[in-house]
């Protein structure tokens, strides 16, 4: 038997109305609350403990790191430039021993001055120029998790977050 307390009051927005207006709800959970059969959590907790191995997402999970809407499980990936190369983590003259300092772009720490040279990694990577890359790769070239490293050129891709609007 799963016991949940709490005496939190939250205040969110729901979809309800036509037209998509929204309209503010109150979610206010009882103190004590108990529930007989909260499945998900009894084997999420019983994989855990004998396999070691993490469960399966058969819902949407809140503010999980995402890069597109798929790993959402029905809720939208949100954020500013999700699943886009982000190029904010190159700066042009900061110290540097190693491509890592300049954000992980490519070619971008000139070893001889031991600074980050942005615009020399993105034209080692096959852009014409700076304006170039900013045009046409940084905040364009979509990416993933697992595709960072090839697909922008060493920099990080953009994450958001999901968010589950079944549980509003």
């Amino acid at each position: 038997m799963l016991i949940i307390s709490t005496t939190l009051v939250l205040l969110h927005f729901v979809s309800s109305f036509p037209n998509d207006q929204l309209a503010p709800k109150f979610i206010v959970p009882l103190n004590n609350i108990t529930a007989n059969s909260d499945a998900s959590i009894q084997n999420r907790n019983e994989d855990n403990e004998s396999s070691g191995e993490q469960p399966q997402a058969k819902g949407c999970f809140p503010l999980k790191l995402c890069y597109s809407d798929d790993e959402c499980n029905g809720g939208p990936c949100i954020g500013a430039f999700v699943g886009k190369c982000n190029c904010n983590g190159c700066i042009d003259l900061w110290r540097c021993d190693s491509d890592s300092m300049c954000g992980g772009l490519k070619g971008a720490c000139n070893l001889h001055t031991n600074t980050c040279d942005c615009t020399m990694g993105y034209m080692k990577a096959g852009f014409s120029s700076l304006s170039d890359a900013l045009v046409n790769f940084c905040n364009v070239k979509h990416c993933t998790h697992q595709t960072e490293a090839d697909d922008c050129f060493g920099l990080q891709c953009t994450a958001g977050s999901c968010l589950c609007l079944a549980d509003l």
